[in-house]
């Protein structure tokens, strides 16, 4: 898998719907980047140029979206309703534009997950 190195603003926006960003960083600086959903803050991202410190939040935020799914699934499968360590699966593909909202994600087993994965790519 091809790992990217930044992302941009409107890719971010389209990742994260409702999420507000704010820039705090500073030239010559790491750049510091903060996800606020209504008035709170939900992650924080830093990196060595704006792209790369949003890349650095939308993967926490990515994070967390995952683990407040799970918590409303009471960490049970979402197939098998077995509890156990999770993942988090996108019901409609990231690939297709999807967004990381918790609504789009369900926590699934780790084999049923790779499961899910390797019947599609047959």
């Amino acid at each position: 898998m091809k790992t990217r190195k930044k992302i941009t603003l409107p890719h971010f926006r389209r990742q994260h719907p409702g999420i507000e960003v704010r820039d705090l960083g500073k030239p010559g600086r790491d750049h510091i980047v903060r996800a606020i959903e209504g008035s709170a803050l939900i992650a924080e991202g830093i990196g060595r140029n704006f792209e790369e410190a949003l890349l650095n939040l939308s993967n926490r935020i990515y994070r967390v979206m995952s683990l407040r799914q799970f918590e409303a699934q009471g960490y049970e499968d979402a197939n098998t309703g077995r509890i156990e360590p999770l993942s988090a699966h996108h019901k409609k593909k990231r690939s297709k534009g999807r967004d990381d909202s918790q609504g789009n994600l369900a926590g699934v087993g780790m084999r049923t997950h790779a499961a899910q994965h390797e019947g599609k790519r047959r």
